[in-house]
This record gives C-alpha cells, structure tokens and sequence, in this order.
C-alpha cells in the first residue's frame, strides 16, 4: 500500500490522539482539522487520500453532507456519535466506512487500510 496523506476531522483530543497513533503507522503526513471551518480550508488547500471525520463535531453531519458535495472523491471515514446510531441516510451518503464508539484501534486500522489500498489501484 502506498503511504499517503490523511486529514482527521476531531475536536476531541483522545479521538485525534488514537486516530493520530493509528493512522501515523499508514500514512506519510496526517493533518488535523478540529472545526468544519478548519477541515473546508484544509480541503480547499490539498487532497488527502483519505478523511477521518468524527461526527460529535459541531455541525458534524451538516459537514459530512458539505464534503460530500463538495469532494465526492475522497474517500469519508465516519466516526459515530457516542450513545446514537448511525444517521438513517448515512448510506446513501457514500462513505467509504463506519466506526461505532468507542474507538478500536484495530477497526481504524482495517478500515483505513482497505480505503487507501482501493484508492491506490
């Protein structure tokens, strides 16, 4: 798998720390976004091969919906919402893949490694 660039969409810290650890050992650089406004400019200003966005942001599915629009190509990783299920029209919003809380860290592995290996063929 070729290492690549993955932009995290959290604001708490142990989600970004676990994510971070995860994803440091797959990727060449990660970058972190922890509003909707910082992850619109971080998209604006490069492509990563892959997104992580932790849905308990603020506005978090109102972002997923923007990026999706916006960026159909990336590849999403969603993160639920502690103590909910997933949104209903989350399927039909095309993300690559779900994660349930807490966080495994072997789940983001697999995860991240079948998204970016599908992105690299």
């Amino acid at each position: 798998m070729a290492r690549s660039h993955v932009l995290i969409v959290a604001e708490e810290p142990a989600v970004v720390e676990v994510l971070s650890e995860v994803i440091a050992t797959m990727a060449d650089r990660i970058n972190v976004a922890r509003s909707a406004a910082q992850a619109l400019a971080a998209l604006s200003a490069f492509r990563p091969a892959a997104t992580v966005l932790d849905l308990s942001i603020t506005r978090g599915i109102d972002l997923l919906r923007r990026i999706r629009r916006d960026h159909p190509r990336i590849p999403m990783i969603v993160i639920g919402e502690a103590g909910r299920s997933a949104p209903p029209d989350i399927g039909e919003l095309g993300v690559a893949g779900y994660l349930d809380r807490p966080l495994d860290r072997a789940a983001v592995s697999l995860l991240l490694t079948v998204v970016l290996t599908r992105r690299a063929e």
